[in-house]
């Protein structure tokens, strides 16, 4: 059987990879798919046709160059040679777009019984690709991933305050390679989801993918199969449609796109920055450096493909990404917080109500710049605005289990006769009590502890607190009780201050009224100069 001819796209290769970058046929044939017996005869044929590298001016076309290296195969091509870089730029552009289709479309345009078959044209393409650039084999889909990581270098932001290192945030589309760099105060949560932001609203558009390294902002636990995204990252993906697939642990080739651009921007940014010494006052001046920077680094021709990151970037890969919702994410973080006795949780030093039929359960608190929100297996149960103070309550008249809401309709006054039952120190107390909260309802459950601690110690005992209490301006139930628990009630009360002792007058003693006529006389006399 007669050996076949070396397809065309693969002399020109095997020639420049012998002769140019001098490696073995055996590198050869795993760099092309052309086995090593194929490229030693090519290889000979070339030094009978007297072919080196680089081909001789003008330089023939693969048809004449064919036609040297296979005189006997040099008539009309028996099969029409595919266009395989029209068959990965389609691939590329287009999701959905598969080989068997380009394939019949390569058969519609190839004269009759000039064709390959669907298997020769997949195993040519596959050996077209691997002859290609390392760079090309990842065929990354227009506006189909995202990927996000940090910079390694930092820059140093000098304040009135100090001096601290910025972080740099690097974002970077897939197929374009179009790169967004913003300036951070650290890699915490909060500006790792607002960084996302921005980065998008650069974009003008979404992804349907973000592909993070294993930032612990991103990725709750690293795991190589089935990680654990962050819950207020899946919240933001869900919230612009897009999806979280976060790179495999030291797997850096499933992000090589934000690795060689995280490089790029460490050496066309940050590194003229370090250079020109540059000292920057704000994070807000920093970033309009980065963004000066990033402008001349996306309009850079490419080496090795036409165009540029943002000429890409405008003709193939906007047009795909997904349109941005009308309103941004707003920055929350997850809690989980337990319903305590009186049907309220605590966050962050704040006391929100839940309902009373959820006592004791364990709740999914969303927290906001503006809002907190409880949760019970997904359903909201709670709505409340932020509180910034510490140790307050904010109650929904709605939480309180009805025999509580009865109780609280006392009026202040109700409250103060029961305590009078105890003696008028008591009622005095709680009365002094209650006009020091901003709302009466405050003082309601103190005071209801002040008046059951006399059913404890009696009522004479808690007349004697609650006298002693007043006498030090503390109205307070803590107060009241640790004087009953350490006996002070039966101490006697401070004495009273003594009087203050009478002046004493002796003819030696010039007393005030001698400075102050002396005074008059210095006065006199400084006028009579100035005359």
């Amino acid at each position: 059987m007669p050996r076949q001819p070396i397809a065309m796209f693969a002399i020109k290769e095997i020639l420049r990879l012998h002769h140019d970058a001098g490696h073995t046929q055996r590198e050869i044939s795993r760099s092309t798919g052309v086995s090593q017996s194929a490229i030693q005869r090519l290889l000979g044929r070339a030094r009978q046709a007297g072919l080196g590298w680089p081909l001789a001016e003008p330089a023939p076309s693969d048809a004449e160059l064919y036609a040297q290296l296979y005189p006997a195969a040099a008539g009309p091509a028996k099969h029409s040679q595919p266009d395989f870089a029209h068959v990965q730029d389609q691939l590329r552009r287009f999701k959905r777009v598969t080989l068997e289709q380009l394939w019949s479309e390569y058969c519609a345009t190839s004269g009759p019984g000039q064709s390959y078959s669907y298997s020769q044209f997949c195993a040519l393409y596959k050996r077209w690709c691997g002859s290609q650039d390392v760079v090309l084999h990842h065929d990354h889909v227009a506006g189909e991933q995202l990927f996000i990581d940090y910079a390694g270098d930092t820059v140093t932001v000098w304040e009135s305050s100090g001096s601290w290192q910025a972080q740099i945030f690097v974002a970077v589309l897939g197929m374009s390679v179009y790169t967004y760099a913003k300036a951070c105060r650290s890699q915490d949560l909060e500006s790792f989801l607002k960084a996302h932001v921005s980065a998008l609203h650069f974009f003008g558009g979404v992804p349907r993918i973000f592909v993070p390294d294993n930032l612990r902002a991103a990725v709750s636990a690293a795991d190589r199969y089935e990680p654990t995204v962050n819950r207020s990252y899946a919240e933001l993906a869900r919230h612009y449609g897009a999806a979280v697939l976060p790179a495999r642990p030291r797997k850096p080739r499933d992000k090589a796109a934000v690795e060689a651009a995280v490089l790029g921007v460490e050496r066309e940014l940050l590194t003229p920055l370090l250079r020109q010494q540059r000292r920057f006052s704000s994070l807000a001046e920093l970033n309009e450096a980065l963004r000066e920077g990033l402008e001349a680094y996306n309009a850079k021709p490419f080496q090795k493909r036409e165009g540029s990151r943002r000429s890409v970037f405008v003709s193939v890969e906007q047009p795909a990404l997904l349109a941005l919702p009308e309103r941004d994410y707003e920055f929350a973080v997850w809690l989980t917080a337990r319903v305590n006795v009186d049907h309220h949780v605590t966050v962050r030093k704040w006391h929100y109500s839940a309902p009373a039929s959820l006592l004791r359960q364990q709740l999914d608190v969303r927290l906001s710049a503006h809002s907190v929100e409880l949760f019970h297996r997904g359903e909201r149960v709670a709505l409340h605005r932020r509180q910034r103070g510490r140790g307050g309550y904010s109650t929904i008249e709605q939480h309180r289990p009805k025999a509580h809401r009865e109780h609280l309709d006392w009026p202040p006054e109700r409250i103060v006769e029961w305590a009078a039952k105890a003696g008028p120190e008591t009622a005095l107390l709680v009365r002094e009590l209650i006009d020091s909260k901003t709302h009466p309802s405050e003082a309601y459950r103190p005071s209801l502890g002040i008046i059951r601690l006399g059913k404890h110690y009696g009522s004479q005992r808690l007349e004697a607190a609650a006298k002693r209490a007043r006498a030090h301006g503390e109205c307070s139930y803590k107060c009241v009780k640790q004087i009953l628990q350490r006996g002070l009630d039966s101490q006697p009360g401070e004495p009273e201050q003594a009087a203050a002792p009478a002046p004493v007058e002796h003819g030696n003693i010039r007393g005030p009224e001698y400075f102050r006529a002396a005074a008059r006389r210095a006065d006199g006399a400084k006028e009579g100069t100035a005359c």
